[in-house]
């Protein structure tokens, strides 16, 4: 889409622009959320993974602003951070509103959830399709290499063996996030086993529904996420 064909140098601005922008959402998000709950409830996947594109979008916007070469380890953290954002609204979309009367109003626009189920994911997911995947000019990236033979060893270990800002996310990656929202869901239903947890979504409730109906549960969002991997792939933005 002609529309859309932003030079490099345009995406590594905008990409900077929209991270920044999702900081700033993140955090009124999160300061609604304490103040109705008067904590962070880390049993939600939803608190999570807006939790985990809050501090990645960080680390990125440092990144660029230092001009420094954005390192696999980031690459990979923004990719897992944007599908489980993904996730995230399509769950509420095709799942949590269903089970609660179509109430899309209230999962979508009430309070913390108007950031943390819409305004963030949608703008996560445009910023990792269109702007995150930039090149830096000749010259910044000799200013690059010399910013990185500056910074401490410890640190300059995390970065790329090999010098190259586009985002390589290829099929392998996936894993990633299926890792990741499998890590949780384990996580979550060892919980839901010892009664330290209800749910705190109704597939979740392993005690309250038959085995067969957890397994289905189970395997159907593990392949959804994988879905949302493919997708994510196929609709980014290449060079």
């Amino acid at each position: 889409m002609k529309f859309l064909d932003f030079s490099h140098k345009d995406r590594q601005k905008y990409s900077l622009l929209f991270n920044l922008l999702v900081i700033w959402l993140e955090i009124i998000g999160f300061i609604i959320l304490l103040l109705s709950a008067h904590r962070i409830p880390f049993e939600y996947f939803t608190v999570d993974s807006n939790l985990l594109a809050f501090i990645t979008s960080i680390i990125f916007v440092v990144y660029i602003m230092r001009g420094l070469e954005i390192p696999h380890w980031l690459r990979i953290l923004k990719y897992v951070s944007t599908a489980c954002l993904a996730i995230t609204f399509l769950v509420v979309i095709f799942v949590l509103a269903p089970m609660y009367n179509m109430n899309y109003g209230f999962l979508l626009f009430h309070n913390e959830l108007l950031y943390q189920h819409f305004l963030c994911p949608i703008f996560y997911i445009l910023t990792f399709l269109i702007f995150d995947n930039f090149m830096p000019d000749s010259d910044s990236k000799v200013s690059t290499r010399k910013n990185l033979r500056d910074l401490p060893l410890k640190i300059r270990w995390f970065r790329d063996r090999s010098y190259n800002y586009t985002y390589e996310i290829t099929s392998s990656d996936d894993k990633y996030v299926v890792l990741s929202v499998i890590l949780y869901g384990v996580i979550m239903i060892i919980l839901n086993l010892t009664d330290i947890v209800s749910g705190p979504y109704p597939f979740l409730r392993v005690k309250d529904q038959p085995v067969f109906a957890s397994i289905l549960w189970f395997i159907g969002i593990i392949s959804s996420s994988y879905l949302v991997t493919i997708c994510l792939r196929k609709f980014r933005k290449s060079e």
